[in-house]
């Protein structure tokens, strides 16, 4: 497949053995001497890196920018996401997004190179998402795959993730298998874990594959499975003791893990595979903490906030609410929260008042408010610099809309106005201009 291919190299894009007789340079670098195709290809791949880069005259906070840069820090500057996420001021998981969407624009440039090397025909329909399928064959459901994976991209857990509970349903699942070849499990995990934000039915499909692979190439051996919180997350540790079969991290054993790595990569984790001692296999697993988003309510009806905590449900939200514009603007000013719901009818100074307030001081500036009114005044809200407007009585589904658009919204002036559907920003975004 050209996407694993693509992604194997980049890996190792400072191994020029490794890209010597990488498939890649099979199909991309053949005219060049043998001897030199493994620095041809790194050449190939820098330069297809530099056709991405926008114009200077693009936003350097545009979308477009971050998924260059993302690229380029994470693969010829060997920064982590948690680095590339602090320096571009956006979040681990916003960096991964950046990252995999950079790597489908990278396989069309590399899809053009192909056609031009091989004098391929033009696919009917070329997309990033149908360059991944294998070249050599018409029927591989590979698009298929992409399609549920993109399901598992754009979803949010609506409840956090219990490590423990996972892997206790993975050994379930693989308890039999294990019995049948001899090999010992154990799982090895502390008294308390954080709540992780992973879809919990992918997170358990990525380890129940990692855990029967180990499994099966350990016959008579023993695999155990270790957790640690971490500052950002959790990480998990899948030690296998006894490895007989094929070394993962060769091309072909790595290609059988890169479905489950993309499972973990868009969720916001990811893998890392090492060869330890003879007869020793690891594979270390990172998993983002769920994020705790702080809203305000601003709103001097107190069940408003009991609609508001009984729509989110379980999700990663933590409410607080404020009943007058003074009480809301001292909250906003002491602890910025991370988006702000505002009602214009309250008592002393009026939703009007405090919308302007927020919007000229630097430190609330860039919150995103969501006005929600009986008033129909979405024009005049969205002019004095609201980020949304839902007419009440506001519904979950409206609710949980905006929220969700705030989560993939750049902050501040660099807000893209764009995202979400034509018909939700009519309904509830800024208008253009």
């Amino acid at each position: 497949m050209l996407l694993s291919h693509l992604r194997d190299a980049l890996a190792h894009l400072h191994q020029k053995s490794r890209l010597q007789d990488h498939p890649l340079t099979a199909l991309l670098v053949t005219e060049v001497p043998a001897a030199s195709r493994g620095a041809a290809l790194k050449r190939m791949l820098l330069d297809s890196m530099q056709q991405l880069r926008p114009d200077r005259a693009d936003a350097y906070h545009s979308p477009a920018w971050r998924q260059y840069r993302t690229l380029f820090q994470h693969y010829v500057e060997g920064q982590r996401f948690e680095e590339i996420a602090e320096e571009q001021g956006i979040s681990s998981r916003q960096a991964r997004r950046d990252h995999l969407q950079a790597i489908d624009a990278l396989v069309d440039v590399l899809w053009a190179k192909l056609n031009d090397t091989r004098e391929l025909p033009t696919p009917r329909s070329p997309s990033p998402r149908s360059l991944s399928e294998p070249i050599t064959s018409a029927n591989d459901d590979a698009s298929s795959i992409e399609g549920e994976l993109h399901l598992v991209e754009t979803s949010t857990p609506e409840e956090p993730t219990r490590i423990e509970e996972v892997l206790q349903g993975v050994l379930e699942v693989v308890d039999r298998l294990a019995e049948g070849l001899g090999t010992r499990i154990e799982l090895a995990l502390p008294e308390t874990l954080p709540p992780v934000e992973a879809n919990q039915t992918a997170l358990r499909q990525a380890l129940v594959g990692l855990v029967s692979y180990a499994v099966e190439s350990s016959p008579a051996g023993r695999i155990t499975l270790l957790a640690a919180p971490e500052a950002r997350g959790a990480s998990l540790r899948i030690v296998a003791r006894g490895w007989a079969g094929p070394s993962p991290t060769t091309y072909e054993e790595s290609a059988r893990l890169a479905v489950i790595r993309r499972l973990l990569e868009i969720q916001g984790g990811g893998l890392e595979v090492q060869a330890d001692e003879p007869g020793g296999v690891s594979f270390a697993l990172s998993l983002p903490r769920r994020e705790s988003l702080s809203v305000l309510v601003v709103d001097d009806n107190p069940d408003v906030l009991r609609l508001f905590q009984r729509y989110l449900g379980s999700a990663s939200y933590h409410l607080v609410q404020a009943t007058t514009a003074q009480a809301a603007l001292k909250l906003a000013r002491e602890n910025p929260p991370w988006a702000i719901t505002l009602d214009l009818m309250m008592p002393a100074h009026d939703g009007w008042e405090l919308l302007q307030t927020l919007r000229r001081e630097p430190g609330t500036r860039d919150i995103p408010v969501i006005v929600c009114s009986v008033l129909q005044e979405r024009t005049l809200a969205l002019t004095l610099g609201a980020s949304f407007f839902l007419p009440k009585p506001v519904t979950r589904a409206a609710l949980v809309a905006v929220l969700d658009q705030c989560r993939v919204a750049p902050r501040g002036g660099d807000r893209d106005p764009s995202a979400g559907s034509a018909r939700t920003r009519g309904e509830t975004g800024r208008p253009a201009g």
